[in-house]
């Protein structure tokens, strides 16, 4: 890390925090890419709004969550960046019946209050960070529902589609995470 060397031989920082500036400094590189991918992407596609709206829905509820993390930094990077454009863009093209919303939504919210908060080896939460991190979770899934429902209410669907399909896309993750916990490979 040429950056972390030069700010340590210019006593910016101090050799014993270098792990913590190398993490640091490796996660910054992958989002930066990330979003670089994302924003060339969206010039191409042109769906900047429910692209914002989905990764605004998905980072908040995912960081409260926990659920399915890839070990590999690159095939995580690919996958988000697929997923990210993806369904955004589906969304403009894919509505269904109200009921089927509905029905769709109430089943997520019951997953949601039933399932737990799924650490992992690269974050592992005690009794107590559980619950807080559960408590936080619930509240974004519900301030989440309450929004779907006005965008029923308003007919927004395309924006409907695009938090709807998040709040599945975080519901997978944490199912597909809880899952491969309960068989020992994450």
């Amino acid at each position: 890390m040429n950056i972390i060397n030069q700010l340590i031989d210019h006593k910016i920082i101090a050799e014993e925090d270098r792990d913590i500036y190398e993490y640091g400094y490796v996660n910054f590189r992958l989002y930066a890419i990330f979003l670089i991918f994302v924003l060339l992407g969206n010039i191409i596609l042109k769906n900047y709004l429910y692209t914002i709206i989905f990764l605004i829905c998905v980072f908040q509820l995912r960081r409260f969550s926990g659920g399915l993390h890839l070990s590999d930094s690159k095939s995580c990077l690919f996958l988000s960046t697929v997923v990210t454009l993806i369904i955004p863009m589906l969304c403009q093209f894919y509505d269904f019946n109200i009921i089927y919303k509905l029905f769709i939504q109430g089943i997520m919210l019951l997953i949601y209050i039933f399932l737990p908060v799924v650490d992992t080896r690269n974050k592992i939460l005690n009794d107590n960070e559980k619950v807080a991190y559960k408590r936080k979770l619930m509240i974004y899934v519900f301030i989440d529902n309450i929004i779907l429902m006005i965008c029923l209410l308003m007919k927004f669907n395309g924006i409907y589609m695009v938090i709807l399909y998040s709040m599945l896309l975080v519901l997978i993750s944490n199912i597909v995470g809880l899952l491969l916990k309960k068989i020992n490979i994450m």
